[in-house]
């Protein structure tokens, strides 16, 4: 089922931030990274939690969590479990954080359709979360997950320890090295900047999704440099 409409960046910012303010009020504040994820997830919004094996359930790789929207009820996929691969940490965050963002911008969709009773239920097909989808909803949810972890505010003020005047870093030269780097080695992979690296573990998000955050933020640079006279 696809969205009904278009859900504007502004939006989805605003419901990211309303669903943090009203966690801070209504159960612990939160004033600065890293977000509770996993404490919004099940003690206020009360979803019932569980780890399984999709890959196998589905047949396909890259089956991250499946969602029953009806039932309150997550499924994440066993190769995401933090406990057992520390190292993931960032992707299961950002997972939980994009099947909040399916409860928060899409529920009223689901609760709408009244000729289908078990849709998203027990009964039903969930909502299945693939890594790397384009559908749309898909991409709303990683939009809200963006902003619920790193949210802009957090970020740029996290920035001035990189850069004290809060311009942006120019990466061209250290993108241009990586490609040319994995292109000898012949491997095709998202290039990430070293600085995205670097503040990952304050959000506990991945490589992939700060690099991300600070591009749509303005403060990734991939052109020439250009000469001042000032």
């Amino acid at each position: 089922m696809k969205p009904k409409k278009f859900l504007p960046p502004e939006e989805i910012e605003y419901q990211a931030m309303k669903l943090l303010e009203e966690y801070s009020a209504k159960v612990e504040p939160i004033t600065g990274p890293a977000v509770p994820v996993d404490e919004i997830f099940e003690v206020y919004l009360q979803f019932d939690f569980s780890f399984a094996d999709l890959s196998m359930k589905y047949g396909a790789h890259k089956v991250l969590a499946e969602i029953f929207i009806k039932n309150k009820k997550v499924v994440v996929d066993t190769s995401l479990d933090p406990d057992t691969h520390p190292d993931m940490i960032g992707r299961y965050n950002f997972t939980l954080a994009h099947e909040i963002g399916h409860w928060v911008l899409h529920r009223h969709e689901v609760f709408a359709v009244t000729n289908e009773p078990d849709l998203f239920g027990e009964t039903a097909n969930p909502v299945i979360c693939r890594d790397g989808s384009s559908e749309p909803r898909e991409l709303q949810a990683n939009a809200f997950a963006a902003n619920l972890l790193m949210p802009k505010e957090w970020v740029l003020r996290e920035w001035l320890n990189i850069s004290p005047d809060g311009s942006p870093l120019n990466i061209r030269e250290e993108i241009e090295r990586k490609a040319d780097h994995m292109h000898l080695r012949g491997k095709k992979y998202e290039l990430t900047s070293d600085v995205a690296k670097k503040m990952k573990p304050i959000f506990k998000v991945s490589t992939q999704a700060m690099h991300r955050r600070l591009n749509e933020l303005g403060l990734l640079e991939l052109g020439i440099p250009q000469e001042t006279f000032f």
